[in-house]
């Protein structure tokens, strides 16, 4: 895991916090709340080639985290 800072410039508008997982990750602008993110793996096809398949990797929204609410998960398409 890493945990980091990220300072948000032109206008300054405060920092993020990440915590930043292999498969996962989490930001928050105030320590507070945070925002979680999973990463989804799509099998997309070459273009023009029948059997050369990568995989494409892309972060959804998974859910809203705070000490109070617990986790609140967002409906995933």
């Amino acid at each position: 895991m890493q945990f980091f800072s990220v300072r948000r410039l032109s206008p300054f508008q405060g920092t993020v916090q990440i915590i930043d997982a292999q498969e996962s990750r989490a930001f928050s602008n105030n320590g507070i709340s945070w925002q979680i993110q999973i990463k989804h793996h799509l099998a997309k096809p070459n273009w023009g080639s029948l059997e050369n398949i990568f995989s494409a990797q892309k972060y959804v929204r998974y859910g809203i985290w705070n000490e109070q609410q617990g986790l609140n998960r967002f409906s995933i398409p």
